[in-house]
């Protein structure tokens, strides 16, 4: 919750080939796509509090390679949403032995393969011009702009883009590899992602490493509406508007994070509407229910010794658990009140049916768990 840990356990093996080693609380997980929201999302966030961009600005603006093919119409919010159009991802060949900087140059001249705002296509080749987005704004490396920004105010110091040997020895090992080096290789401390790997290990789309504890604390920011303690990472506006859901032809998002689509099917059936997560391709998974003050996280090295592990029931049931903990055990955070966009809803909107219906509203007006006023009267 909201004032710390309830549950931390361990089990299994970090590691089962080439030695066994046992799962341990304190094991470093490749985070993978959940990279996506902890850092990169959440370093777009701290750029506009601080006045250096703003959500719905032209990727163009920073990125001058992204152009052409009705890129000017792309915003950064288009990005975070996995609506811009970018393709899913690009050839591996086309990053190859060439710099950093002419790796994503490449994927920002690729064309757009659908109009900006009409088609959720999960991209990681979006987050990965995000994260240049941050850099090219911050002036600092995606990795260092987020241990300043993000990680050390949170107290995240496990956490870690390239870990280094300290931290190494305690890696959850992923796949075994014939393709970073003349002999096969098990992958411990270097990021899984092919594309991630290729850019030195530190993307936008993935390369985060972290702990529970640590992933636990960034969840506490969440539930916290920006801010754990006394450290306020996002302002309360932006943290609205980066989790205030968004339809996309039957998918739900918000800007960095899963609310219903088919890549958010870790998600416990009885989470409230107000939730939001998101999930890693290495098995890993965070959902938060701020209705409930409740957060998720469990992580998992499910592409050990083979990527065939399915972790998103083990993620699910886990989610259950949690929940019947917390109505049992814990403090209901909920009030019985009921007012207003609650009152229309519980009476099926029966007030109001055959009407036309004008409203104005900002981005906090919402339900009591979480749903947007103006989304729950569309629906109606």
């Amino acid at each position: 919750t909201s004032k710390g840990l309830a549950f931390l356990r361990a089990y299994g093996h970090r590691s089962l080939v080439p030695e066994r080693q046992p799962m341990a609380v304190d094991t470093l997980f490749d985070l993978a796509s959940l990279t996506k929201p902890v850092v990169t999302a959440t370093a777009i966030g701290v750029l506009i509090d601080r006045g250096a961009l703003r959500l719905d600005d032209p990727v163009q603006r920073y990125l001058p390679t992204f152009s052409g093919n009705g890129k000017d119409r792309v915003t950064l919010r288009d990005l975070l949403l996995h609506r811009s159009g970018m393709p899913s991802v690009n050839t591996l060949r086309s990053m190859e032995g060439i710099p950093r900087r002419v790796a994503i140059d490449r994927i920002a001249t690729l064309p757009l393969e659908s109009p900006p705002g009409e088609v959720f296509r999960y991209s990681d080749l979006g987050y990965i011009l995000l994260g240049e987005v941050v850099e090219r704004v911050s002036g600092k490396g995606l990795a260092d702009f987020a241990r300043g920004a993000i990680l050390d105010p949170l107290g995240m110091v496990e956490s870690a883009f390239n870990p280094g040997p300290d931290l190494r020895d305690r890696v959850a090992v992923t796949e075994q590899t014939d393709k970073r080096g003349p002999e096969p290789v098990w992958i411990a401390g270097e990021v899984h992602d092919p594309r991630a790997y290729r850019l030195g290990g530190v993307a936008g789309n993935a390369g985060l490493f972290a702990t529970a504890s640590d992933l636990a604390r960034y969840a506490e920011m969440l539930l916290g509406h920006g801010a754990r303690g006394k450290a306020r990472v996002l302002s309360p506006e932006t943290f609205r508007a980066l989790t205030t859901p968004v339809g996309i032809r039957g998918t739900i998002r918000t800007p960095g994070w899963d609310v219903r689509s088919s890549y958010g099917t870790q998600r416990s059936k009885g989470f409230s509407e107000a939730s939001f997560g998101h999930g890693g391709y290495t098995g890993t998974s965070l959902w938060v229910d701020p209705l409930r003050d409740l957060y998720v996280a469990v992580l998992t090295n499910r592409v050990h010794p083979e990527p065939t592990g399915d972790m998103r029931p083990l993620a699910r049931a886990i989610g259950d658990v949690a929940l019947a903990f917390r109505e049992q055990f814990l403090p209901s955070p909920r009030s019985s009140l009921v007012l207003g966009i609650d009152v229309l809803r519980r009476d099926q909107f029966d007030v109001l049916r055959g009407a036309k219906v004008g409203l104005l509203t900002n981005v906090s007006g919402r339900a009591r768990d979480g749903v947007g006023t103006a989304e729950l009267l569309h629906r109606a």
